[in-house]
């Protein structure tokens, strides 16, 4: 008789245990699905701002041939012996 209550307190050790580690595995999974959406917004974060630095870089190589041609035009006007204007 002995046996059989020695099961039947081991049986429920382990199913009190098993319960205690599914609650765990609840909440780690919970913790993992946090996780995994917050990851997701960071990376759609992180594409739009990839996206938007590329139309920046795009806008200042834009920029700068811009003031190279302006910078040529003056040196021409400078070469061709007109008076100099004030830039403004």
């Amino acid at each position: 008789m002995a046996n059989i209550f020695e099961l039947f307190i081991k049986a429920i050790e382990e199913h009190g245990s098993a319960a205690i580690l599914m609650k765990h595995l609840d909440f780690v999974k919970e913790q993992y699905a946090a996780l995994e959406k917050k990851n997701l917004e960071l990376v759609e974060g992180n594409r739009a701002l990839t996206q938007h630095s590329s139309t920046l870089e795009g806008e200042n190589a834009f920029l700068k041939e811009q003031i190279v041609q302006l910078n040529e035009k003056i040196k021409n006007i400078q070469n061709s012996g007109l008076k100099q204007f004030p830039i403004i």
